[in-house]
């Protein structure tokens, strides 16, 4: 019996130091393994959520910019430039050249030229100097909202309408049919009808009560030029006028974004975030300078000789990721240039050429 309980002993002795030292490396190895492949996948769906977001924002800044240049002096069934009149005070804000219809500053000069667009960061780089972004500035009717008019009287400065509008006083607003246009400011808070008076507390106001053709801001009772008289034949109607802004600021988030500058519904201007994560937005204008309606040029805002002879806008967008997903610094091409951040984003150009259509 005794000699049966030694061999039972000698039997279940159990594993040497060795073996559960292999054993154990085994297993790390094993487990570093399963780390490295956690690793990889997330770094994997982390740089394709990245391309994911930066390709669904530059496509939603890209539809909303081209819409908007498409739509470029659109001011009803009338665009004659010579029969649309601006009845507005002279001033120096971003929108008051509306009947350009469109125009920008070029983010290089050497003087920025408006204080109102703020002059965007740009990513520090190893190699290259990145231009700095461009605003372009859109100016044409919102055909979103038509309030038909039932009568004016040029004389009162009154335009009733049939239904009734959202806007408070200062709102600047155009009035159309298909043979004349007036871009004015209201001077009044009714809700049925909308006025055209002089001497409104409201910034810009209007120089003139008398819509009239050729506008006469120094004599409003000059002979030989009578008011217009936009009458109820069912085809005038009065719209608000847009003029909206477009830049790259830095938000509060810390993300680059594309913004726009607006006309609120008062006499005020608003601002909007519109999408996040576009660093840079370049911007090359074709311009007809032989008549023949076709772009033959492609210059910078600065290079512009007249606005209203631009037929076609080409947009370059830089786009940049949520978070800065890769290894290491990622080469990019921005408007046909290599550059070398120090930062290690992930950086994507997206590109769209755009005819206005009322133009040419």
């Amino acid at each position: 019996m005794k000699h049966g309980y030694q061999t039972k002993l000698k039997a279940s002795k159990g594993l040497t130091l060795i073996e559960l030292m292999i054993a154990m490396s085994l297993g790390l190895f094993l487990l570093a393994g399963a780390v490295q492949i956690v690793i990889a996948s997330k770094q994997t769906y982390q740089m394709n959520r990245d391309h994911s977001w930066m390709q669904e924002n530059a496509r939603f800044a890209i539809d909303t910019l081209t819409k908007d240049i498409r739509m470029a002096g659109y001011w009803g069934c009338n665009n004659d430039a010579s029969s649309i009149a601006n009845t507005l005070n002279a001033g120096s804000g971003y929108y008051f050249n509306f009947l350009d219809a469109i125009g920008g500053y070029d983010g290089d000069q050497s003087a920025f030229p408006n204080t109102e667009f703020p002059t965007a960061d740009r990513p520090t780089l190893s190699s290259g100097s990145l231009p700095k972004s461009d605003v372009i500035i859109i100016s044409r009717a919102d055909s979103d909202g038509e309030f038909t008019v039932s009568s004016h009287n040029p004389n009162s400065a009154v335009i009733d309408i049939v239904s009734t509008h959202p806007y408070s006083k200062g709102k600047i607003l155009v009035i159309t049919n298909c043979t004349k246009t007036a871009i004015f400011q209201t001077t009044g808070n009714q809700s049925n009808k909308f006025n055209h008076n002089t001497g409104s507390s409201a910034s810009p106001g209007n120089c003139t009560q008398k819509i009239r053709f050729p506008v006469i801001c120094s004599n409003a009772n000059s002979a030989g030029n009578p008011p217009y008289d936009f009458d109820a034949d069912g085809q005038a109607v009065v719209m608000a006028a847009l003029s909206n802004g477009y830049y790259i600021d830095t938000a509060s988030s810390g993300l680059p974004v594309l913004y726009r500058k607006f006309l609120d519904n008062a006499s005020g201007i608003a601002d909007e975030q519109l999408a996040q994560g576009i660093e840079s937005l370049q911007l090359m204008y074709g311009e007809d300078i032989s008549g023949d309606g076709i772009s033959n040029r492609f210059v910078a805002a600065d290079n512009v000789t007249d606005w209203t002879k631009v037929m076609t806008v080409k947009l370059h967008l830089l786009t940049r990721s949520l978070t800065q997903s890769a290894t290491e610094p990622q080469v990019f091409r921005f408007s046909g240039t290599s550059y070398t951040p120090t930062d290690k984003y992930l950086r994507q150009e997206f590109t769209s050429t755009v005819k206005i259509r009322n133009r040419g």
